[in-house]
């Protein structure tokens, strides 16, 4: 079954605020939540109140030139992506096709097994296609196994030979995929079937099948803001892949962006980065995602 969907990313930021000074070093000074420093064990002076910060309805606290930040265990630094308005608004189209639509992408390797009823010939283009998207992002990782136990996605053909719907969801579909998720609304396992009984041409059969795995690899959903015959275009003839659709792609699996969110949680996110970096532009940020 499907996990229930949350919001599932934590966000810790800590702001670095730093100046010049003549001898041409730089001073960091961090600011923790007041919470926190309570719980440091730190009793407050009249200074501490004197620097109090403020940000969304927390107070923050002016820590000691020699406070050392914590590593989190599974946090890491993030470089904020500005990208133009335009861009945002026709990625959140393609991604969040209602409000309630979280940002999936698949964390661990995915790993193909073909059916049987695939013929060879298909296989081979949709590897040769995958390792193009492999190689262009820096975190998907696609391979083929030879076994469906050692699998987390499984691409199969149906026809009036090849009867098994081996994803029941895709039952009434000529051409589709359906994936499942975790509480991390990471993609955790995925089917796709093209129907070669209702698509005889093999031209499109094999065009199908790339376009619905590309799109399973974010859920993605077309936009008649791009361009035909890009893939995430609403174009109906046998499309093919472009710079947009790669740029989609590459940002989608980048880790300059929240994760895990709804379209309200990754707006919020952009909103308050931008408001950080306009005051600051040295603010370094640090994200610790829930497990």
């Amino acid at each position: 079954m499907k996990l229930p969907l949350s919001l599932l990313l934590i966000f810790l930021c800590m702001a670095v605020f730093s100046q010049d000074i003549p001898n041409e070093k730089t001073v960091q000074s961090f600011y923790i939540p007041l919470q926190e420093y309570k719980e440091l064990g730190k009793e407050l002076t009249k200074q501490d109140s004197l620097d109090f910060r403020f940000h969304r309805g927390d107070t923050l606290v002016k820590m000691p030139t020699d406070y050392i930040p914590p590593k989190y265990e599974n946090g890491f630094e993030m470089n904020y992506e500005f990208r133009k308005p335009e861009f945002l608004e026709l990625y959140k189209d393609i991604v969040f096709y209602n409000d309630s639509q979280h940002l999936r992408l698949w964390e661990d390797e995915i790993k193909i097994f073909f059916n049987p009823s695939v013929p060879e010939k298909h296989r081979t283009a949709l590897q040769n296609f995958t390792r193009g998207l492999s190689a262009g992002v820096d975190s998907l990782t696609i391979s083929e196994v030879q076994k469906l136990e050692d699998a987390n996605f499984h691409i199969y053909y149906t026809n009036s030979k090849d009867t098994v719907n081996y994803e029941p969801h895709l039952n009434s579909f000529t051409a589709g995929y359906y994936v499942y998720w975790n509480n991390r609304n990471r993609l955790t396992k995925g089917f796709l079937k093209v129907d070669t009984d209702a698509i005889r041409d093999p031209v499109h059969q094999i065009a199908n099948l790339k376009n619905q795995f590309f799109n399973s690899l974010g859920m993605f959903h077309d936009s008649n803001q791009i361009k035909s015959p890009a893939y995430l275009s609403g174009f109906k003839g046998i499309r093919s892949l472009t710079s947009m659709d790669m740029e989609i792609l590459k940002y989608h699996y980048s880790y300059n962006k929240p994760n895990g969110v709804d379209r309200k949680g990754f707006d919020k996110f952009h909103r308050e980065m931008q408001e950080i970096y306009q005051k600051d532009p040295s603010a370094k940020i640090y994200i610790t995602p829930s497990q």
